[in-house]
């Protein structure tokens, strides 16, 4: 054979390790197990940021919230459907986990950035599942993964998902929450007072 076929060959073979390894580490092959029981991480008081826009541009406001409140918890709540709403419109929110002590250090800094404060609901009932976040590449692959799974889903169990879905932020994981219970708690006021404007038109 000749020596720079061998050469090509052998570079692909690695190309093709690299890739795979890459994939592997980010979760690219992972089982999702999807099930339905009770949420025990849902936030409940909160300080949060609007987002208005594409998706994928969340990580601006996340970045900024992230600053603050480093040791509490981060979530994001997705409020529309992508294929259905126009990028430019479509609304999600950035929040930090508050501190039980109220008023605290972290709070007034939060408050003091531009950031609302929220108490959502508790919540008996939601589809649950966890992609695991371990590199960059899983932040990209994640979404075109863990939805159509949950949209699978849904169909498969005749669920209808109404209300936003949530994506909390842990060690090396994130999961992904879709309320089935007390999902209008979940639309913070300046979201849900437009749901009521539109449905008065």
């Amino acid at each position: 054979m000749e020596t720079w076929l061998l050469i090509v060959l052998g570079t692909l073979i690695v190309v093709f390790i690299f890739i795979f390894g890459v994939l592997t580490h980010a979760g690219y092959f992972s089982d999702l197990r999807i099930r339905t029981s009770l949420p025990v991480s849902l936030p409940r008081r909160a300080a949060y940021l609007i987002h208005r826009g594409p998706y994928k541009e969340v990580c601006t406001p996340l970045e900024r919230i992230t600053a603050i409140g480093r040791h509490q918890k981060i979530f994001c709540v997705f409020y529309d459907d992508p294929e259905k709403v126009p990028p430019d419109k479509l609304r999600s929110i950035v929040g930090c986990v508050l501190p039980d002590t109220p008023d605290s250090t972290v709070e007034k800094s939060l408050k003091a950035s531009g950031c609302s404060v929220w108490t959502f609901p508790q919540c008996g009932k939601a589809v649950i599942t966890e992609f695991p976040c371990r590199s960059f590449v899983s932040t990209i692959i994640a979404p075109g993964i863990v939805y159509p799974a949950l949209k699978r889903y849904f169909g498969e169990f005749d669920l209808k998902c109404v209300g936003p879905i949530l994506e909390i932020y842990g060690d090396g994981y994130t999961q992904y929450v879709a309320p089935l219970e007390n999902n209008e708690g979940f639309f913070v006021p300046e979201i849900a007072q437009e749901n009521e404007s539109k449905k008065s038109q």
